[in-house]
């Protein structure tokens, strides 16, 4: 009886533990690759108009999350038939900044990516032979 007892509460102790680790909601919680992407850029972008980051780390952030996200091979056949935003409902269809006027006015040159450092990731995106490739995005 005292044994059955101590396995009762033992068995009740790992559900209570357990099933809420189970449960259906908790992809809800756990943030998408572009919501971990925006925290970056604006890190980084805080980080370049503070000084303490380059503006080529910036721009890598950007084509970063703007190629994984690539909205131009949404329904195209992947590069090299490996994953890319093919196939995944997360692609990026606008990028900005948000504010009064003042403030966008005094982020927007920085805010701007250098011509040559696209044309040169997407040279290198078109190269990619990884398990996920970017894909190109059109001049």
């Amino acid at each position: 009886s005292n044994r059955t007892t101590q396995r009762t509460i033992l068995l009740v102790l790992v559900m209570l533990i357990s099933l809420p680790l189970l449960s259906t909601e908790s992809y809800m919680r756990t943030p998408a690759s572009a919501e971990y992407a925006a925290d970056d850029i604006l890190q980084a972008f805080n980080r370049m108009v503070a000084g303490t980051g380059s503006r080529d780390t910036y721009e890598e952030v950007v084509l970063k999350y703007l190629y994984y996200h690539n909205w131009f091979l949404s329904g195209q056949t992947c590069p090299h038939d490996a994953a890319c935003a093919s196939w995944f409902y997360s692609q990026v269809f606008w990028i900005g900044i948000e504010g009064t006027k003042s403030i966008v006015d005094s982020h927007a040159v920085d805010a701007q990516l250098r011509e040559d450092t696209v044309e040169a990731w997407n040279i290198v995106a078109a190269a990619q032979d990884n398990i996920y490739n970017y894909g190109t995005m059109p001049s």
